[in-house]
């Protein structure tokens, strides 16, 4: 179950971020770089994003995947970023162009049909 926290905690942050973006209008926020800990939260999601599309073609192995991703995943650490990251909105932007990165999404790529 650790991993639907981790899912949770996914959905949080794109509802924070979204409705921080949509509140700045075209705002620019200064770009000084992720944190360590806010690059640690963007690794996790990384992962947590891969063991879940592993799910769909293998679910045994993404079983796995998430038993590891429970034993290493610091979820203190994830939380205190997480809270860190609420009391200064605007750093979300930084990080979600850090997932984007990471995912290979940026550019402004739109999700492909079978994720919509």
């Amino acid at each position: 179950m650790f991993w639907m926290s981790i899912l949770k905690i996914g959905v949080v942050a794109a509802v924070v971020f979204v409705s921080s973006y949509c509140s700045r209008g075209g705002e620019k926020t200064k770009n000084t770089g992720l944190s360590p800990d806010e690059a640690y939260l963007v690794d996790a999601y990384v992962r947590i994003a891969e063991a879940k599309d592993v799910r769909r073609a293998d679910f045994a192995r993404s079983e796995s995947l998430f038993s590891v991703l429970d034993s290493t995943i610091d979820t203190t650490r994830v939380s205190n970023t997480i809270r860190k990251l609420n009391s200064n909105p605007d750093r979300w932007i930084l990080v979600f162009r850090g997932i984007e990165r990471a995912m290979g999404l940026e550019g402004g790529e739109n999700e492909s049909e079978e994720d919509r």
